[in-house]
């Protein structure tokens, strides 16, 4: 609590359970995870975050496998808390977040002097089924439902995904097209 800080900059919390935080329950001070940290199997959310705590993650951290009751729970939001990107995550970070607010919500930000990239949007993943994971304004949100895709097209012949039919469709290629990065891209390639 208070000013305190924990930095976990490897090893690994496993087995725990508790109300809240069966990992680590965060509800003040600062909550630092970075390296190969790893918090895993831990019953009663793998992280907890409330009150004035701050929970910042970089480099290859997970937060998976983690549970409240029968459900996924790895970081639990509370309120209006978000998780800090300090700086870049790696490939293979994983981080499962939930939170009680309606989607969509901001679930991550990226630190004063840091601007959070696709690849650290995807380090992130919802607990929840009807939930998705979205980049907006170098923000990373908790969305409903299914990611909204547009494909482009164009061309003599039409072969689009399965399900999906275009008409006027010319292609036999197609750009899928999830947020503002993937449009950027298939501009610049045709």
């Amino acid at each position: 609590g208070g000013s305190n800080t924990f930095t976990m900059s490897g090893g690994s919390i496993t087995g725990n359970t508790a109300k809240n935080g069966g990992g680590v329950h965060a509800s003040g001070g600062k909550f630092n995870m970075n390296g190969n940290a790893s918090i895993k199997s831990n019953t009663g959310n793998g992280v907890f975050v409330s009150g004035g705590a701050t929970f910042t993650v970089s480099d290859t951290p997970t937060v998976m496998e983690n549970k409240m009751g029968e459900d996924a729970s790895n970081v639990f939001l509370a309120g209006s808390k978000t998780i800090t990107i300090g700086g870049a995550l790696d490939e293979g970070a994983r981080i499962g977040v939930s939170t009680r607010v309606s989607a969509p919500v901001t679930v991550a930000k990226g630190a004063d002097s840091y601007s959070v990239t696709e690849n650290d949007a995807k380090a992130f993943f919802s607990d929840s089924s009807g939930c998705h994971i979205e980049l907006k304004n170098a923000e990373v949100n908790l969305c409903h439902g299914a990611p909204h895709v547009h494909f482009l097209c164009g061309g003599a012949t039409c072969n689009p995904p399965q399900g999906v039919t275009h008409p006027n469709c010319t292609s036999t290629t197609f750009e899928e097209i999830k947020n503002e990065s993937d449009l950027k891209a298939a501009a610049q390639t045709g």
